[in-house]
C-alpha cells in the first residue's frame, strides 16, 4: 500500500505534461496483461500439482503464493535500478522545509484534490458494478455459468486495449474529454444492461459487457494522469496520491456491504437494479465533477494569460 503512492507519483515524474495520459494509461493496460499473465501461470501451476502429482489443495497453495513473493522480489530489485530520478536532491530539500501537517493543509485547500478524488471515485465504482456481471447475466439472462464466465474473462482482456487507447487518446484530444466520454459509455452499458429484454442474444450480451470493459478500463486508465498541472508541486504529489486514495477506493469498503444489505432485503434483479442504479447515479456525479474541474482550469488559464503578457 505504501508503494501505491510511489508508483504513481515516478509514473507521473517520467512522463512529460503532454504524455501524461499514454503513461498512465500504459500502466494500467500493462498491469492488466501481467497480471492475467501471472494469474494463468498460478492456475497452471495449482493444476500441475494438484492434477497432476495428487497433491491436497492446501499443500499447493504456498508455492503458488511464493510464486508471486518472487515475482514481487524481482519487481524492487528493477525499481530500485531503474525507478529513480538522476537527481532527486531538489524534492529531497524542499521536503525538508515543510512539515507533514502543514502539507495536508496546504492540499485540502486545493478544490482541484476534492474533484479528483470525487472523479476517481466514481470512475472506480463503474468498474467495481463489473464484478457482479457473472451472477446478474446467469440471473435475468438465464446464462449457463460457463457462458458468463467466458463473458466476463473476455471482458478482462480490454483492460490492455481500454488503457492504452484512454491514454493517447487522451492526450490528442484532452484528458477530461476522453474520460467523460467513457465514464458516459460505461453508464450506457450499465443502464442497457438493466433494460434489455431477457431474450436479448448472447452476441448482443457479448457487445454491451466488452463495451462495459474496454470503458471502465479506459477510465482506470486515465483518471490519475488528471492530476498533472492541478495546482500540486511534485514534492508534495506522493502525499496528495495518497490523500486522494484514501477517498477515491472507499468503495472497496461500502460497496460489498451495500450489495450484501440490498442481496438480504430484497430478492431477484430488484437487487442488481438498485445496486446497478446506485453505481450508474454515482457516474453522473462523476460526471459533473468532471466538469467543474474543466472549467478551473480554463478560470485558472484565463488569469494567467495577462500574467504571462505583462512578463514578456
Amino acid at each position: 500500500m505504501t508503494f501505491w503512492a510511489a508508483l504513481l507519483k515516478g509514473v507521473k515524474i517520467l512522463a512529460r505534461p503532454h504524455e501524461q495520459g499514454r503513461f498512465f494509461g500504459g500502466l494500467e493496460g500493462m498491469r492488466g496483461l501481467v497480471e492475467a499473465i501471472l494469474a494463468t501461470a498460478a492456475v497452471a501451476l495449482f493444476s500441475y500439482y494438484v492434477d497432476g502429482k495428487g497433491l491436497a489443495a492446501v499443500e499447493t497453495l504456498p508455492s503458488v503464493i511464493m510464486l508471486y513473493v518472487y515475482n514481487c522480489f524481482a519487481v524492487a530489485v528493477l525499481c530500485f535500478l531503474f525507478l529513480r530520478l538522476k537527481d532527486d536532491t531538489p524534492l529531497k530539500t524542499a521536503a525538508r522545509k515543510n512539515s507533514l501537517l502543514a502539507d495536508l493543509r496546504f492540499l485540502l485547500a486545493v478544490p482541484e484534490l476534492w474533484l479528483t478524488a470525487i472523479i476517481i471515485l466514481c470512475g472506480y465504482q463503474l468498474f467495481w458494478a463489473t464484478y457482479s456481471f457473472s451472477a446478474f447475466l446467469q440471473e435475468k439472462y438465464t446464462m449457463t455459468a460457463s457462458a458468463a464466465a467466458f463473458l466476463t474473462v473476455a471482458k478482462l482482456w480490454m483492460r490492455p486495449i481500454g488503457g492504452l487507447g484512454a491514454g493517447f487518446l487522451g492526450d490528442k484530444i484532452g484528458r477530461e474529454n476522453v474520460l467523460a466520454i467513457t465514464m458516459t459509455l460505461s453508464i450506457l452499458g450499465l443502464l442497457a444492461l438493466l433494460l434489455l429484454p431477457s431474450t436479448a442474444g448472447s452476441f448482443v450480451l457479448l457487445f454491451v459487457v466488452l463495451l462495459i470493459g474496454v470503458m471502465t478500463y479506459a477510465t482506470r486508465g486515465l483518471y490519475w494522469s488528471i492530476l498533472e498541472s492541478r495546482n500540486i508541486p511534485t514534492r508534495v504529489t506522493g502525499l496528495a496520491i495518497g490523500v486522494i486514495s484514501l477517498i477515491a477506493y472507499t468503495p472497496d469498503i461500502y460497496l460489498p456491504k451495500l450489495n450484501g444489505y440490498l442481496a438480504d432485503h430484497y430478492t431477484g434483479l430488484a437487487v442488481y437494479q438498485m445496486y446497478f442504479g446506485f453505481i450508474a447515479a454515482s457516474g453522473i456525479l462523476g460526471l459533473v465533477a468532471i466538469g467543474f474541474l474543466k472549467s478551473r482550469t480554463k478560470i485558472r488559464a484565463a488569469a494567467q494569460v495577462p500574467t504571462t503578457a505583462a512578463a514578456e
